[in-house]
């Protein structure tokens, strides 16, 4: 795989914490961890021998100036990370889904061509 196929492992956690998030406005770094080492086929169950943790995630979010915060969730109080936080590097960093054509767009496609004058139906035929 090319560089360009892979991500780096900054844009494979923010995809990742996208998902994660879902409806969530905030999430404890607990339950965030817990998540992210239940993916399959994702590094942060093993990176460099050993699971990605709180002080990990915090180092790798910092690079995107998201920052672990006090919040109080059902679960109770603690350490984690408000969904509004991670805006900005989601629209910058995560392109959004492509488009299906089934065809490519030309000015033809794009745009109907308007009947002339001509073609238009004469109004005076109806009252005949």
């Amino acid at each position: 795989l090319s560089k360009r196929e892979t991500p780096s492992l900054g844009i494979r956690l923010l995809s990742d914490l996208k998902t994660i998030f879902r409806d969530e406005d905030r999430l404890r770094t607990d339950a965030i961890l817990h998540e992210l080492h239940r993916i399959e086929e994702a590094p942060w169950g093993d990176i460099r021998g050993k699971a990605l943790d709180a002080r990990g995630l915090a180092k790798r979010l910092a690079e995107y100036d998201i920052k672990p915060v006090q919040i109080r969730t059902l679960a109770g109080a603690g350490k984690g990370y408000r969904r509004e936080d991670f805006y900005d590097a989601w629209s910058r960093y995560l392109s959004p889904p492509p488009i299906e054509h089934e065809t490519s767009e030309t000015n033809e496609t794009q745009v109907p061509a308007l009947p002339s004058w001509r073609e238009a139906p004469d109004p005076a035929a109806d009252f005949g």
